[in-house]
């Protein structure tokens, strides 16, 4: 194999600061419904813990029969990553520098966190079983470690991927590729094996990579399959919907809106339904009682209206209602299903 660029070598020889494993072989019971995503709201605890800089924390998290979860918490880890370092950069230039500071820049800049993505249905009938594709490591520009199979949970991560090398299942000095079934398990590991890792591509830069991405030069990792669809719920049925490109739905949103500030949203596959009507506002507070609407979150900061972007579709239950309690929340309403398109229509 060729030769690992500074930048890989660096990576892959730091101390590794935390583990974070999306599996389809992690605890279903434990996300309460392995059908329902909802209760595989993981975006909260692992926010909290990067936003508080406690930046040494394992997580383990089921993504079975939602697959498309772990492509979000890949992407959303490594947003989350910078977000820190932007914390401590605003402690050091107006608060006050504490040890647990400077600990957790180390930890930002000299440690490396890993993520794993890995899911291998085996329900399939009539499909000859094999021991699975091969992973694949995906380095992002800011030095985090992705490994993955199959390469479409990449999908978000695409354009933070500098590097992306195959971890072939043969030969590998840790496992027998042929007949390990728990390979996930170890995977991470190969870092210790760089001889056995196979460049699929590298960038020297993230602007380099993502220009490739746009001209159609790079095409390695597939984009998201729709212009705006459902990635991610919380345990209270709040929708987050991906958009390729952020300005467009924007666009599309300011084409559709009526006088009252309405816009319809059609899931895909419910043509015979009615639009659901959707108040464009600034955050959930503004959403009239009892009503679902749909805005950019602030903490996901002002983004670039030429690439990816995230909205909140929610549903703001009346005062002393209990959200746990109500059944039609913003994602049932829009239709139980992860990765399903959304329409921005008038209405």
């Amino acid at each position: 194999m060729e030769t690992l660029n500074a930048f890989e070598d660096r990576v892959l020889s730091r101390d590794v600061s935390a583990l974070h494993v999306f599996s389809d072989t992690q605890n279903a019971r434990g996300a309460r419904d392995a059908r329902d995503p909802r209760f595989a709201d993981f975006d909260a605890p692992i926010t909290t813990d990067l936003r508080s800089l406690r930046l040494d924390t394992d997580t383990r998290d089921s993504i079975a029969r939602n697959p498309d979860l772990g492509a979000y918490g890949a992407e959303t880890i490594t947003a989350l990553q910078d977000h820190a370092a932007g914390l401590i950069e605003t402690i050091e230039r107006y608060g006050r520098v504490t040890q647990n500071i400077r600990r957790a820049k180390d930890t930002i800049y000299n440690r490396t966190r890993q993520i794993v993505v890995n899911d291998a249905p085996r329900n399939r009938d009539r499909i000859v079983r094999t021991n699975g594709n091969d992973f694949l490591l995906g380095i992002t520009y800011n030095g985090i470690e992705i490994y993955c199979t199959p390469i479409e949970l990449l999908k978000f991560a695409r354009r933070d991927i500098v590097s992306l090398f195959r971890i072939p299942n043969e030969n590998h000095p840790l496992f027998d590729g042929k007949k390990e079934q728990f390979r996930s398990s170890v995977i991470a590991l190969s870092r210790n094996f760089p001889d056995h890792l196979v460049p699929i591509y590298r960038y020297e830069t993230r602007e380099e990579l993502i220009d490739a991405i746009e001209r159609g030069a790079e095409t390695t990792i597939p984009e998201q399959e729709h212009d705006f669809q459902k990635a991610f719920a919380d345990r209270y049925g709040n929708a987050r919907v991906r958009a390729k490109r952020s300005g467009q739905v924007e666009d599309l949103i300011q084409s559709r809106i009526n006088r009252s500030g309405v816009v319809g949203l059609l899931p895909h596959g419910q043509a015979e339904r009615k639009p659901i009507p959707a108040y464009l506002t600034s955050c959930l507070d503004d959403i009239p009682e009892n009503q679902i609407g749909i805005y950019r979150n602030v903490a996901d900061g002002e983004g670039n209206p030429h690439k990816p972007g995230y909205f909140e579709v929610a549903r703001k239950f009346p005062d002393g209602g209990g959200e746990e309690e109500v059944e039609f929340d913003a994602f049932t309403t829009l239709g139980k299903r992860i990765g399903q398109p959304i329409q921005i229509v008038r209405i």
